[in-house]
């Protein structure tokens, strides 16, 4: 009977050692994801700001008009994936410090 309780024994410190090995690892790539999305996420806020001043200064003055159209489709296609990164930022529980 103590010949079943050693292998448990032995084995349990080892399994338990592997699970914090492996749950590092994934917490550190999770570490990585948050913030190549916190990256893209900045990049993509700052490409957005720059297409509204674009719309902002063609609404005010009348000029550049057909500019202005290409940087409101564009600024429609980034909203999009703005929410979607932000998603993504939510789901990887990288909090919410982007706000």
């Amino acid at each position: 009977m103590a010949l079943l309780i050693l292998p448990s024994v032995v084995l349990r410190p080892v399994v338990v050692a592997l699970v914090l090995l492996l749950s590092s690892a994934g917490s550190v790539h999770a570490l990585e994801d948050c913030s190549l999305i916190k990256r893209l996420m900045n990049t993509l806020g700052a490409s957005m700001a720059r297409n509204r001043i674009l719309i902002a200064a063609s609404q005010q003055t009348g000029d550049n008009k057909v500019q202005a159209e290409e940087a409101s489709e564009l600024l429609s296609r980034q909203t999009r994936n703005y929410r979607d990164l932000r998603e993504d930022y939510e789901r990887n529980r990288c909090g919410r410090d982007w706000e």
